[in-house]
């Protein structure tokens, strides 16, 4: 029994950290082709990338502002 809770918690951990390592990547590689972009939406995008990146890490310190730390991630995604 214990073997198999173990397994269920190490899919769940090992799922978690792909899809976090696959967003990481996905914002790295954005930043970096912001570069390729005309001003001034080459630095808008940076910055929002910034801000939502800023967002991410707050989300799971202050669950107080989770309701307003995800409209506001949503909102920088639909502008990006």
């Amino acid at each position: 029994m214990v073997a198999f809770v173990f397994q269920i918690s190490s899919n769940r951990y090992d799922t978690r950290k792909s899809l976090l390592l696959e967003e990481i990547t996905n914002i790295r590689t954005t930043y970096l082709r912001a570069e390729l972009l005309k001003e001034p939406m080459s630095s808008e995008t940076r910055k929002l990338l910034v801000e939502y990146v800023d967002i991410r890490a707050d989300i799971g310190k202050d669950s107080a502002k989770l309701n307003h730390l995800m409209n506001r991630s949503q909102q920088i995604l639909d502008t990006l």
